[in-house]
């Protein structure tokens, strides 16, 4: 996933005067590590992307834990995370975790 072009094509969308580096600060939380990248969308970045991509909902109950944040970093797909639900901004991903029973059995699956 390349953040920075994703943003450069929101912020085109959006005809906005706001510069890319200060969106790609705003709109992302920090990588976890130099070969982890994160793409999961802060409170501004899923507000401003929801404008210009499709938003997918799955219920999803997230807890802060090393094991829940590999995997989502194995998503390659903006995320944002809501109290009891996660929002993804891919309908090829959204059509697949559709086939499963739930997105938590998704992420365990795909992780094996």
């Amino acid at each position: 996933m390349d953040k920075h072009a994703i943003t450069e094509a929101v912020l085109d969308k959006l005809n906005t005067k706001l510069e890319l580096k200060q969106a790609l600060k705003a709109w992302w939380y920090p990588d976890y590590s130099n070969n982890r990248e994160n793409a999961r969308l802060t409170t501004l970045g899923f507000k401003s992307i929801s404008k210009v991509m499709t938003p997918y909902e799955f219920e999803y109950e997230f807890m802060l834990t090393g094991q829940n944040v590999k995997q989502l970093t194995a998503l390659k797909t903006p995320f944002f995370l809501t109290g009891q639900s996660i929002i993804i901004f891919s309908k090829p991903l959204a059509t697949m975790i559709k086939m499963y029973p739930s997105f938590e059995r998704y992420m365990e699956l795909i992780n094996e």
